[in-house]
């Protein structure tokens, strides 16, 4: 197996069994520096995604007879995960306007399906920023948004959540309208204003 770091070559002549992981783990336990993590793979030349890397990790590693390894800095990391949420969180504030007009409709099952799609979006994005300040090693307890602790300010975000789940379970398609309407709008207002403020934690690393 041809085995690159950064389009650098690594020896592989240890890499005779395993999976794929195995290899991955040994590389950033032994050539990468501490400030760095691996962000991207591709066995032979095709990049794997979200939807291939578990599959793909899993196989032995003669399946792969090139396997190229990226890495970038936590810092990177966190920023471009940021930018991530930022444009998930846009992209649905746009749809949910749209979903709670159509669940006053007489066929909301098309929206409620929909609505299934954000609320697994809010809740990686929810998930990334705590795991964020975990990689940036910020205490959350002292970090704060505005004059706001850190993990007082996810509560807002993280109750209307909970209020749409609720809604959802009672079938209350005019309570859950107006919580996407009325309610959503702070909580993505307090989501991005965490998105800004860890990016700009990352930038100072």
């Amino acid at each position: 197996m041809e085995l690159y770091l950064d389009d650098k070559i690594v020896d592989p002549e240890y890499f005779d069994d395993g999976t794929l992981e195995d290899a991955v783990r040994h590389v950033q336990e032994e050539h990468c520096a501490d400030d760095r993590l691996v962000i991207a793979l591709a066995c032979n030349g095709s990049r794997l995604d979200s939807e291939t890397m578990e599959a793909a990790l899993a196989k032995p590693i003669p399946e792969c007879e090139k396997l190229e390894i990226f890495t970038g800095t936590r810092a990177h990391l966190v920023t471009e995960a940021m930018n991530h949420c930022f444009d998930s969180l846009e992209q649905t504030e746009r749809a949910t306007e749209d979903i709670a007009d159509r669940l006053d409709g007489e066929n909301p099952s098309d929206a409620l399906r929909e609505l299934g799609e954000c609320m697994s979006i809010w809740g990686k994005i929810h998930e990334a920023l705590a795991k964020s300040i975990e990689m940036l090693a910020i205490n959350p307890e002292t970090f704060t948004i505005g004059e706001t602790p850190f993990m007082d300010a996810l509560v807002k975000p993280k109750e209307v959540l909970l209020q749409v789940k609720e809604a959802l379970e009672q079938k209350d398609n005019v309570l859950l309208a107006d919580v996407l309407r009325y309610e959503l709008c702070d909580a993505t207002k307090t989501w991005l204003t965490i998105i800004d403020k860890i990016r700009s934690e990352a930038k100072k690393q």
